[in-house]
């Protein structure tokens, strides 16, 4: 199963990862339940092509998530915060089945708070 980082691309002492518990998954209880500080994983390389290319997407982003979809735009958010300036903004659309769910709220509520060119929208 593919899993999104989710740290900033410009991280290169670790990776970050976001695993949501499903029900019978194999994969994500062991990586929850098993899985040791210490441990070794073997890891294939990136799949998929979904990331922001500055200069192609213009300066005012609109990023539609929904549950653990958040996971890639976290990455491209903490890449891109320090950039944020009056010129460059993003509006985040991030869709949830209860408020249990939302995933890196307080590290969103955080963005926003910091920047003005950082709009969030949380819809239950």
């Amino acid at each position: 199963r593919p899993y999104s980082i989710s740290s900033p691309a410009t991280e290169r002492a670790y990776y970050e990862i976001t695993i949501r518990k499903t029900q019978s998954g194999f994969v994500s209880d062991y990586l929850l339940k098993k899985l040791k500080v210490g441990d070794r994983l073997t890891s294939s390389g990136p799949a998929g092509n979904f990331y922001r290319v500055p200069d192609g997407h213009g300066q005012r982003l609109v990023f539609i998530a929904g549950g653990s979809g958040i996971t890639p735009f976290m990455s491209m958010l903490q890449t891109d915060f320090a950039k944020l300036n009056r010129d460059y903004s993003i509006d985040l659309i991030y869709g949830c089945a209860s408020d249990k769910d939302i995933l890196f709220e307080s590290r969103l509520r955080k963005l926003e708070k910091e920047r003005d060119e950082f709009r969030l929208v949380i819809l239950p």
